[in-house]
Formats: C-alpha cells, structure tokens, sequence
C-alpha cells in the first residue's frame, strides 16, 4: 500500500508540475508574441517615420526647385523687357515728343536695372 500511496502522489506531483509548467509557456509564447507585435509595431512605426522623412526631404528640394525657376522666369522676363528698352534708347528720334519719351525710356531702364542691382545683391 505504501507502494500505491508513493505511485499516487508521484502522479499527484507530476500533473502538478505539469499544470504549473503549462502556464509557464503559455506565458513564454503570450511574452513570445507580445515581443514580435512590438516588433512589428517599432518596424512599421520606423517605416512610417523614414516615409515622412523622405517626404519632407523631397517637398523641400521640389519647393526650392520651383523657387529657383520662379526666379529665373522672372529675371529672364524682366531682362527681356530691358532689351526693348535698349532697343527704344538706340533709336534716333527727331521730334521733341520722340525726344521726351526717349528720356522716359532710359529713366525707367535705369530704375529697372538699378532695381534688379538692389535685389539680387
């Protein structure tokens, strides 16, 4: 009978091991496949933040580009207009109303190009 009784509580025993080492793995892999979401979620989270970083990146360099073509058109208008100008200075007029605006022409060439010194200094 003692026999019986050891054989009882050694199964006893084992089950009871067995029931507390179940939870212990089940908490392994609750641990396991908490760690791989948080994983996932740093991954997607460091994506996401390179994405926008890229985007920013490129609004920027696309921003400046238009800037730099903005101000190109502009001066290329504006130099256009002082060539007409000069073409209008090199004529030769003869009548004093031809005479007046010649002089009108080269003050507002002058104010252009005294302008355009200003600003792009």
């Amino acid at each position: 009978m003692a026999k019986k009784n050891e054989e009882v509580n050694e199964e006893t025993l084992d089950k009871e091991t067995e029931k507390t080492a179940e939870p212990k793995e089940a908490e392994k892999s609750n641990e396991e496949v908490l760690e791989e979401k948080l994983k996932e979620q740093t991954d997607k989270y460091m994506r996401l933040y390179a994405e926008y970083d890229n985007y920013q990146k490129r609004s920027q360099r696309e921003k400046d580009m238009r800037y730099g073509d903005a101000v190109i058109d502009t001066v290329g208008a504006i130099l256009s207009i002082g060539d007409n100008l000069e073409r209008a200075l090199a004529t030769e007029v003869q009548s004093e109303d031809g005479q007046k605006m010649k002089e009108n022409t080269c003050g507002v060439f002058s104010f252009i190009f005294i302008q355009l010194r200003i600003r792009l200094v």
